[in-house]
């Protein structure tokens, strides 16, 4: 598995795959440790960027994504943990920050979110800028089996609005941010901007 390693600076897209449904990511972290990701732009693939580990009892931890870039990709912008409580690896110790999703939920129906946690704990998601297309398209979705991860300090924007937006938490439907806040005690600095979303909406995450 990748040790030490950066992925800097890249532009992908179109990457997408022919079988299990269609879930290729465009930059995908398998059960790595210690890798930047960092200043790329993905675009058009099923998902943007995946951490995930698919093997059972393998573990990715200490990958840093920050400062990317993820638009108009089918299914999530962001994709963290493994695929199963039982059959596969999990994530931990990761840190997700400062990167800019937009309409990452193009595949309608069949779409997860722009944010997408499966089996994952202890990660943290901040100073990120979220922007989702609205219509029922959730704008994060963790499931169930994901353990306890941070989500703070993030600037989420829909055509919804603060009130109208969907969040899903462990199974729960959440309309409207403060909804989110309610079930899952998360996001207390977050914002929700109405329109356009910008570079300087999120705050900078603590060292």
């Amino acid at each position: 598995m990748a040790r030490n390693g950066l992925c800097c600076g890249n532009t992908v897209l179109r990457a997408r795959s022919s079988y299990g449904g269609g879930y290729g990511a465009g930059i995908y972290i398998d059960g790595a440790r210690s890798i930047l990701v960092e200043d790329n732009t993905v675009a058009e693939c099923d998902l943007g960027i995946e951490v995930g580990a698919e093997n059972k009892g393998a573990l990715a931890t200490g990958i840093v994504v920050r400062g990317n870039t993820l638009r108009d990709n089918d299914k999530a912008g962001l994709a963290c943990g493994g695929f199963s409580a039982s059959k596969s690896g999990r994530v931990e110790g990761c840190t997700f920050s400062n990167n800019t999703l937009t309409t990452n939920t193009r595949a309608g129906e069949k779409a997860q979110a722009e944010v997408w946690v499966q089996a994952a704990g202890g990660n943290t998601f901040t100073g990120n800028r979220i922007a989702g297309e609205g219509g029922e398209r959730p704008l994060l979705m963790v499931e169930k089996m994901a353990g306890e991860n941070v989500f703070d300090g993030n600037a989420w924007s829909s055509p919804d609005g603060a009130a109208g937006s969907v969040f899903l938490w462990k199974g729960k439907w959440c309309e409207g941010i403060e909804a989110y806040r309610a079930a899952s005690g998360q996001g207390g600095g977050d914002r929700f901007v109405e329109g356009e979303i910008s570079a300087t909406e999120a705050e900078e995450p603590k060292p």
